[in-house]
């Protein structure tokens, strides 16, 4: 089951970033005498998670849009994200507006593709 908050996301909803997040920061740099000191550190959080409803393959229902944007109009609000058998909290990704992006299939139409940014946070 995926589920972001009470709300209930559609099985075939893609997480097109889940692949593309190293758990590791480094940084390096060199000493005047021209050695290389590197940093590195075990990341915690700050995953970003982009979730995208793809024009025929998934969309959401009017309700759905209204939920997720009531989420993200909440600043500093988090939520549970489930995704299959895994749980994290997150929140919506405001640095990167607009975090939620919707549009209908038709005009004047009450299906949406879509995508909503969060960032995981615990």
């Amino acid at each position: 089951m995926r589920q972001l908050g009470e709300l209930v996301l559609p099985d075939s909803i893609q997480w097109v970033n889940r692949n593309k997040w190293s758990p590791v920061a480094q940084n390096t740099m060199r000493t005047l005498g021209g050695q290389l000191v590197v940093f590195s550190n075990e990341l915690n959080s700050g995953r970003p998670i982009t979730l995208f409803a793809e024009e025929e393959v998934t969309w959401f229902d009017q309700a759905s849009v209204d939920v997720i944007q009531e989420m993200a109009a909440q600043p500093g609000l988090l939520f549970n994200l489930t995704w299959d058998e895994e749980n994290w909290q997150v929140m919506f990704r405001h640095n990167e507006p607009p975090a939620t992006s919707f549009e209908p299939l038709w005009p004047h139409h009450d299906q949406f593709t879509g995508i909503i940014k969060l960032t995981q946070v615990a």
